[in-house]
């Protein structure tokens, strides 16, 4: 896959972001259109947690039947210090800046939440971004494809 393709797979997932940006601030939405919306998400969501974990048991099925372990210490131990440090950097995070904004305004709810949100945006965004891009550089082209129309949906 070109370098020219990746970037326009990327930029059809993060361009959601600003067609996602008018239906937030729109006010007085339906409830009705407001639980569609979610439904919809949710399953777009649902649809790429089994087609990734579909993905992911093929490796394995192949290894057990094999009865090759493979380097499954490591990998488990560093999928725990993955998850460690991750959840150890978000408590971390959010107890520095955010007492820091605490302490030096007067309304720092506003500004605190509008923090995390951009933070939360942009960590989920690169993730986002980085699985697009592996799975492109490894020539998964069709497995990119559906991540980043799964991610723009």
């Amino acid at each position: 896959m070109s370098q020219a393709a990746a970037v326009g797979l990327g930029a059809i997932a993060g361009a959601t972001v600003f067609l996602g940006l008018p239906v937030a601030r729109m006010h007085g939405l339906p409830k009705v259109v407001q639980g569609f919306l979610n439904a919809f998400a949710t399953g777009i969501l649902v649809f790429l947690l089994w087609d990734i974990l579909t993905h992911a048991a093929g490796p394995v099925e192949v290894a057990i039947t094999q009865g090759h372990r493979g380097p499954f210490a490591a990998m488990a131990v560093i999928f725990a210090v993955g998850i460690a440090v991750g959840l150890l950097g978000l408590v971390y995070f959010n107890r520095t800046v955010f007492s820091h904004l605490r302490h030096e305004h007067a309304n720092p709810s506003a500004r605190s939440l509008s923090l995390a949100i951009a933070t939360g945006l942009g960590l989920h965004n690169l993730s986002e971004g980085l699985a697009i891009g592996e799975s492109a550089h490894v020539g998964a082209i069709a497995f990119t494809g559906v991540l980043a129309v799964g991610f723009a949906l």
